[in-house]
């Protein structure tokens, strides 16, 4: 038979074997988790570098495109310009409105423009110079009247002319181009005043 003493210290080599495998085993799985902790901060700080870089390449590669930040309405507008007369004189701070024709499908805010002495005017959107293409409704409308008495017996501006859906008016507006739009309004006189 086999001395108990010999199985006892067979036994603690046997554990202290076992242990310095464990411990080994750990020792591999702690090193394993640093180089892929190392390796995850490593790509964290990549992807933090590169991602504000990235976008910043493509927020500049927009903005160069041909027409940059501007929207496609400002991109494609035009300027509108003319004169207002009336009985064949012109119309000084009076109205010219073109607001957007509905029933063809376009949608916005009216463009405006209030005629100079010589009865000019050049319209505007928002205080800028050009609005965008497509079909409007015109309304013209004839300086306010500072004194009924100078006017009487004279003729009147048609009143249904400063409604744009009443007017009769309507005008293409093409984008890219300078349109002149002249507007003449007559009306016939009463011959025995």
């Amino acid at each position: 038979m086999v001395p108990v003493s010999v199985l006892v210290e067979a036994r603690e080599k046997i554990d202290t074997s076992k242990q310095t495998e464990a411990l080994e085993c750990v020792a591999s799985i702690n090193e394993s988790e640093q180089d892929a902790r190392a390796e995850e901060n490593a790509m964290d700080w990549l992807t933090r570098l590169l991602v504000p870089v990235v976008s910043l390449a493509a927020g500049v590669a927009i903005v160069a495109l041909p027409g940059g930040c501007k929207s496609s309405s400002q991109a494609e507008s035009a300027t509108v310009r003319g004169r207002l007369l009336f009985q064949g004189q012109p119309v000084a701070g009076g109205m010219v409105v073109f607001a957007p024709d509905t029933d063809r499908g376009f949608v916005g805010k009216p463009a405006r423009a209030e005629t100079s002495l010589d009865g000019s005017y050049v319209l505007q959107l928002d205080g800028k110079p050009s609005i965008p293409p497509g079909w409007y409704h015109v309304a013209l409308a004839d300086a306010p009247v500072l004194d009924p008495v100078l006017s009487y017996g004279k003729p009147l501006f048609p009143v249904k002319l400063a409604r744009p859906d009443h007017s009769g008016l309507v005008r293409e507006v093409i984008a890219g181009q300078e349109h002149t739009f002249d507007f003449g309004v007559e009306v016939p006189t009463d011959a025995g005043l």
